[in-house]
């Protein structure tokens, strides 16, 4: 037996990785704009407010972050 549908105007919810990957996003370009203007101060907080918010170690975190910049510049 096939499990219900949900009705059209119910979305299915964001996968966990999605969520994550659409707030990396947002911190990189946040970070990276901070970084190019020059405000260092804003840039330490971005990506400590980054690494404390993000359910992954620190090391996770910066290489998703770092994988991002690349995609992001290119």
């Amino acid at each position: 037996m096939l499990p219900p549908e949900r009705p059209p105007h119910h979305p299915p919810a964001p996968s966990p990785k999605d969520f994550r990957t659409g707030f990396i996003a947002d911190k990189t370009a946040e970070l990276r704009a901070a970084v190019q203007s020059g405000d260092s101060d804003r840039a330490a907080q971005v990506l400590t407010e980054t690494i404390l918010e993000n359910d992954q170690p620190f090391e996770t975190t910066a290489a998703d972050m770092t994988a991002t910049d690349c995609r992001q510049q290119s």
